[in-house]
This record gives structure tokens, sequence and C-alpha cells, in this order.
């Protein structure tokens, strides 16, 4: 009995001497195609502040939990995700209006691309357009990066391509939102626009519309 009573006294002390973080998450996968949401994940986190806040154990008590219960990459969580809902806390933590609080409860809606694959599947699935012709898929010009990143070289060539449009310095892959890293093969399209070449196959292969300016491809 004397137990209890000191099990519960500890408890009330802890209660009193250290407030909780109740951190409601809401994961949405939108698709760059479209900028529709795809699917939501919730995820709910209650911590003590002084550990959630701690540049020691603070990142790796978020970490863990949002790593074992969504399906967000881990690199994205470890540069992203983990430290922005710890500067918010800090944040919430410090604003006057919370103190003396027990539990500090706020929400984090979270906005991410759905993974590449399903991007395009689940894009190209709603569509009924023709595929481009396969002579025409094999006949695009093949490009790696320069090595300032803003203007393409011949793949098999050393020389600098001449006369190429603006688009052709875009920064990242309009399909798959991943940007483009020196040195990395790409496609450029009659249009001018820049893509993945494994990218922009794939849209190809199920229609003959480049994904940006509608251009016509042969079918």
């Amino acid at each position: 009995m004397a137990s209890n009573s000191s099990s519960q006294e500890n408890d009330n002390r802890l209660e009193q001497n250290c407030s909780v973080f109740n951190i409601q998450m809401e994961f949405h996968y939108v698709s760059p195609l479209n900028l529709e949401t795809t699917s939501i994940e919730t995820q709910c986190v209650m911590c003590p502040s002084d550990m959630f806040l701690s540049e020691e154990h603070g990142p790796d008590i978020l970490l863990s939990i949002l790593s074992a219960n969504t399906a967000v990459p881990l690199e994205t969580l470890q540069t992203v995700i983990v430290p922005g809902i710890l500067s918010f806390a800090r944040k919430i933590d410090a604003d006057p209006v919370n103190l003396g609080r027990k539990i500090i409860k706020f929400g984090v809606e979270i906005f991410l691309p759905e993974p590449d694959d399903e991007v395009i599947d689940d894009s190209l699935s709603t569509l009924n357009f023709k595929p481009a012709s396969r002579s025409s898929i094999q006949a695009l010009k093949r490009m790696k990066l320069g090595d300032d990143q803003d203007h393409l070289l011949p793949f098999k060539k050393g020389r600098r391509l001449e006369g190429l449009t603006s688009s052709t310095s875009e920064k990242e892959c309009s399909i798959c939102l991943d940007e483009f890293s020196h040195g990395e093969e790409v496609v450029l399209m009659p249009c001018g626009h820049v893509y993945h070449d494994g990218c922009i196959v794939r849209w190809l292969e199920a229609s003959h519309l480049c994904p940006l300016c509608r251009y016509k491809m042969p079918s």
C-alpha cells in the first residue's frame, strides 16, 4: 500500500515539474503532376518537453518514432522534418501563453511529394493517352550536365552544346522533382524541356505528350 502511494507521489511530482508535448502530425503525400493529395498518414507523439527539446535526445526520439511509423524517406526526416518540428516546438514552448501548462498540444501538417514510381504509375493509369512511338523515344537527345550545371553536354561528346533554350537550365526533373546532379544523364525533349532519362521514357511509353507543355511526340 505504501509502495503504491510512493509511486503515485512520484508520478504527481513528475507531472508538476515537467510539461508534456502532445503533437498531432499529418503527412500529406501530394502528386507533383496535379498537386492533389493522394494519401495521408497521421502520427501522434507524446513526450516530456524537456527531453523533446534537448539537443542530445530530442532529434533521436522524434526520428525513431517517425522512421518506424511513416513512409517518409530517412534523409528527408533527418534534414527537413525533424529539425522543422523541433524548431516549431521550441517556439511553442517559449510562448508566454503556454507558461505553466502541463500539456502543450499542437498540430503539424507536412506535405511531401509522392514516391516517384507511384506518381508516374498512378497518374498515367487515369489517363487514356497514346504512347509515343518507340523510334521517337530512342531518337531523343541524351545529354549530361556540364560542370556548372547550367549547361548540357552531348552525352557521348566532350564539347559544350550551343544554342540551347533557357528551359535547359532547369534544376530539377518535373516528373520526380529530384534535382539534377553533375554528370547525370538527362533527356532533352524537342520542345526544350529536360527530364531524367528513366522518368521521361516511362512517361512516353504511356503518353506521347510532354508533361509540361503538351508537346506531341510521334505516336
